[in-house]
């Protein structure tokens, strides 16, 4: 019995990823269009989530614009080899 209940806890983990993940994407995309300022409804819908799912993942809306501004830094600080030992480096803060 112990194998079947830590079965579904492993299960929710990975579903829990999965929300945070989708909630991040469209945070990026509603703010992006809207601003941090954006009501919480608009993101929820967009990641097809409900409103309780975002809360409990990020309680104050300065937890959420965190992870997304940190996603973004990620994605420079990852691009930035690639972009160096391709471009010069004018051309490679243009891309």
């Amino acid at each position: 019995m112990a194998s079947r209940r830590r079965r579904p806890a492993r299960r929710r983990r990975a579903a829990a990823q999965r929300n945070v993940e989708v909630l991040v994407e469209a945070a990026k995309a509603v703010f992006d269009t809207s601003s941090v300022d954006a009501p919480a409804k608009e993101i929820t819908e967009l990641a097809g989530v409900g409103v309780g799912t975002l809360y409990r993942h990020f309680p104050q809306r300065a937890d959420l614009v965190k992870v997304v501004v940190q996603s973004g830094i990620d994605s420079v600080v990852e691009a930035g080899p690639l972009l160096s030992a391709s471009h010069f480096p004018d051309e490679a803060l243009n891309r």
